[in-house]
């Protein structure tokens, strides 16, 4: 028993990437909308930050369908921008919204 590309978990990853993202990137307007009001939204700020992390770790993971024909050859053109923009920008959006939790932080004591 062989499961097709269409039928495997992480092709249908993307459906829920992108309602977790924006999910996330409501909960991100709430957090700075709070902090922008003096109220307390530093959790809200860096659960949304982690949760986007995870979202583009896993995008750049998840298998994205080519618009092209199957008996169509592919050249590096098609091959930078299917697949190694989304990737490395997945990444690089992961290290980022994983740093930057960290500068939302206040600090508890002073030296």
């Amino acid at each position: 028993m062989s499961t097709t590309p269409r039928d495997s978990f992480a092709f249908k990853l993307i459906s829920y990437l992108s309602t977790l993202e924006k999910v996330a990137i409501l909960m991100l307007s709430i957090g700075l909308a709070l902090t922008y009001f003096n109220l307390d939204g530093q959790l809200v700020i860096v659960i949304s930050l982690v949760a986007l992390a995870g979202v583009f770790f896993l995008s750049a993971f998840a298998i994205r369908e080519t618009p092209v024909d199957a008996n169509e050859q592919l050249g590096f053109r098609e091959l930078l921008t299917y697949t190694i923009l989304p990737k490395s920008m997945g990444k690089f959006c992961d290290f980022r919204s994983r740093h930057d939790p960290f500068h939302y932080q206040k600090p508890t004591r002073t030296i």
